[in-house]
């Protein structure tokens, strides 16, 4: 027995759609309760879809991020790196 989801559907306002964007973890598959909402969606008259973004997987960079912030967060975790009294000078002029 399905939802009577026709009540829901329709509107009788006159303002411009509503503009959805949806997230999809796949654009190959989809649950069943999923398309039944977007097919809810398409269905009324008061909604548009107007972006997709899907999720892609990207393989981990070989390396970590090597910015000027990164590094010396590193070296405040890490006193035993290179950059250390650098640290502690700079630590010491702001708190100074």
């Amino acid at each position: 027995m399905s939802a009577p989801t026709f009540y829901y559907r329709n509107s009788s306002a006159t303002r411009p759609p509503l503009r959805i964007g949806l997230l999809l973890d796949s654009q190959e598959k989809i649950s069943a309760s999923f398309a039944r909402i977007i097919a809810d969606i398409k269905a009324s008259n008061f909604t548009e879809i107007e972006l997709l973004v899907v999720r892609t997987t990207t393989p981990a960079p070989d390396h970590p991020p090597n910015s000027g912030a990164l590094r010396f967060l590193r070296s405040l975790l890490n006193p035993n790196s290179d950059d250390s009294s650098l640290t502690i000078s700079i630590f010491a002029s702001i708190h100074g």
